[in-house]
């Protein structure tokens, strides 16, 4: 991943809000957005748009913390991110708290 892939939905540009859900799913090495509003978001990566973005199977939680937060901050938000725990132990779940 070489920029820091930009929320889009319908709408146009999206702002990652409060209650908003970065998970990665370790079968597939992406990362995608659940919006607490049922918002449809997709990511912009180098033009390109996706629902899931690949940042490969050797993350972490703690690369997903960093990512959670890195996109908080990109968005405007400061505060926490807080893990949640996933309906299945293959994603690694952090919500926006700010």
């Amino acid at each position: 991943m070489q920029h820091i892939p930009h929320t889009i939905s319908d709408a146009g540009a999206y702002t990652l809000r409060r209650g908003d859900r970065i998970i990665y799913d370790c079968r597939n090495g992406t990362l995608f957005v659940h919006s607490q509003d049922g918002t449809e978001v997709r990511f912009n990566v180098d033009g390109q748009d996706t629902s899931r973005c690949f940042v490969g199977k050797d993350w972490s939680k703690a690369h997903t913390r960093a990512f959670a937060e890195l996109m908080a901050r990109t968005n405007g938000l400061n505060g926490q991110v807080d893990e949640v725990e996933g309906s299945f132990p293959t994603l690694f779940t952090f919500s926006l708290t700010m």
